[in-house]
């Protein structure tokens, strides 16, 4: 068996490769000898399952209701604290199973997904596994007391990124036609005549909410969250058609950068169904799916951050797609860019194992995955015929779901960015794909002189608090070209950054 030190350069090369051709190559693929069928997407993601929410727990006092959510709160941080988020696995589970049943689909991804049963388990973790294993603990600390708290417990369907001006939230009744994407937990309660619920989406990290119809204590909805290298505001409030719908603030103090997100789940029926669909889509979808939920960070790492060459690494913000995209682009035998080329500090031997336990991967794991994903890189086969299929899916989900036929999607902002992907990742996945290689190694020459500290390496420690990357890392160096210059300026968002103020009393 191979060891970690044994990891072929190159196939490290080809797992990160593996990434950014599947979510990065812009040329449609050609059909190939066994096309898709143009299914609706009935067929490929099971259909809506609705059930009545169990009656609501019933608490006889304010103080027992807040002794209640005390104890959520407890086991949701727990989770939050101690379980890696990693979703890579639930396609490498896919391209192992399609290759182990090629003879019977013969090699048609599309007649193998329609057919296709994924199993739904907490070792998955992306929104799904998570929401598992959180209700699993849920019932687990809370049975002695409420030995039927599992009734009371539901999986709520929901939407991480709509239209602030949809009618998701004001519109009389659900609509069936909605193709939901995200999952979360929810349970409903009542305290004397008061009626409200509790809300835990363990995918965000955003603390248990409380939602009183009236709004009164304890009701508690808007929460600011302050952590390392970011900080989160969220503000949730009860529509009168039975969803929560949030807004999420996200400001990254390493590059000065802010996002919102908008969402809505429904709470008046339990979506029976969800783990299934959310899961079996998740299979096709995957953007960024090596990801880890770090103290540091307190939000999802992606590849980008945690992959460099190779090498696992803390790249935040400034410079984290520049080393990522570098060992995709250069073309290996007309560089001659071997270990000495680039620095011992750069290759898999340095630091690998100690950043793999941090990542919590168990022994040997992610040399493992590594190795999967480059041979599923360099099959070409499955690659185009996945990209296929998503755009299968993407394009049913549209026709059939109101929201992306609706005229306020069309004009929306999300849409005329390409369905809502991160903007500053794609402008430069299009910038290094117009580079030729020797731009490519000069750019990433110029980067590590600017990431060099003084003692050679390009691990630096990050112990500044609410400063930005650049004050410490200039990128205005006296190596830089103009048009590196230039484009360091273009894919630097701008801040805008405005939050209500929120009462946290």
């Amino acid at each position: 068996m191979k060891t970690w030190t044994s990891l072929s350069i190159v196939d490290t090369y080809w797992a990160i490769f593996g990434f950014l051709w599947v979510q990065c190559n812009g040329t449609p693929p050609q059909p190939t000898d066994h096309p898709l069928p143009e299914y609706t997407e009935a067929h490929f993601i099971p259909k809506p399952q609705w059930s009545p929410v169990h009656g609501p727990l019933v608490f006889n006092t304010t103080d027992e209701l807040v002794n209640f959510r005390d104890r959520l709160v407890n086991v949701h941080n727990l989770l939050t604290n101690n379980v890696t988020y990693n979703s890579v696995n639930s396609l490498i589970s896919l391209y192992q199973d399609f290759k182990t049943s090629q003879h019977i689909h013969r090699g048609d991804l599309g007649q193998f997904y329609l057919h296709y049963k994924p199993v739904v388990s907490d070792d998955h973790m992306n929104c799904v596994g998570l929401t598992i294993r959180l209700r699993k603990q849920l019932v687990k600390e809370l049975h002695n007391d409420f030995p039927d708290i599992d009734k009371y417990l539901f999986y709520s369907a929901g939407e991480s990124r709509v239209k602030e001006n949809n009618d998701l939230f004001t519109r009389p009744s659900l609509r069936g036609d909605e193709k939901w994407r995200h999952v979360a937990l929810a349970l409903h309660f009542i305290i004397k005549d008061r009626p409200g619920y509790f809300f835990l989406d363990q995918s965000f990290n955003a603390p248990v909410v409380t939602l009183m119809k009236d709004k009164e204590y304890p009701h508690q909805a808007n929460f600011s969250v302050p952590y390392k290298y970011n900080k989160d505001d969220y503000l949730y409030s009860l529509s009168d058609n039975g969803f929560v719908n949030f807004t999420r603030y996200s400001l990254d103090f390493l590059s000065v950068d802010s996002r919102k997100t908008t969402g809505g789940f429904y709470l008046r029926q339990a979506h029976d169904s969800i783990l299934d669909v959310t899961e079996k889509r998740a299979l096709v979808k995957q953007k960024r799916s090596i990801v880890s939920r770090l103290p540091s960070m307190r939000r999802p790492l992606d590849i980008d951050l945690l992959l460099n060459n190779g090498t696992v690494l803390e790249i935040f913000e400034e410079g984290k797609y520049f080393p990522h995209f570098v060992a995709g682009k250069i073309d290996l035998a007309k560089t001659n860019l071997y270990a000495a080329n680039l620095g011992l500090d750069c290759i898999l031997e340095e630091k690998l194992a100690r950043w793999s336990i941090t990542l919590k991967f168990p022994p040997n794991g992610f040399f493992s995955l590594l190795r999967t994903l480059s041979q599923m890189a360099q099959d070409s086969h499955f690659i185009s015929q996945l990209r296929r299929l998503d755009n299968i899916i993407n394009v049913q989900s549209m026709r059939n779901s109101s929201y992306y036929a609706s005229p306020e999607y069309t004009d929306s902002e999300e849409q005329q960015l390409g369905g809502g992907t991160d903007v500053v990742y794609d402008n430069f996945i299009q910038y290094i794909n117009q580079l030729t290689s020797k731009e490519v190694l000069d750019m990433w020459r110029n980067y590590r002189q600017v990431v060099t500290v003084k003692k050679g390496s390009t691990m630096p420690d990050f112990p500044w608090s609410e400063q930005t990357y650049m004050k410490h890392h200039p990128t205005d160096y006296p190596n830089q070209t103009t048009t590196i210059r230039n484009t360091i300026e273009k894919l630097r968002p701008t801040f805008n950054y405005e939050v209500p103020d929120l009462d946290l009393k």
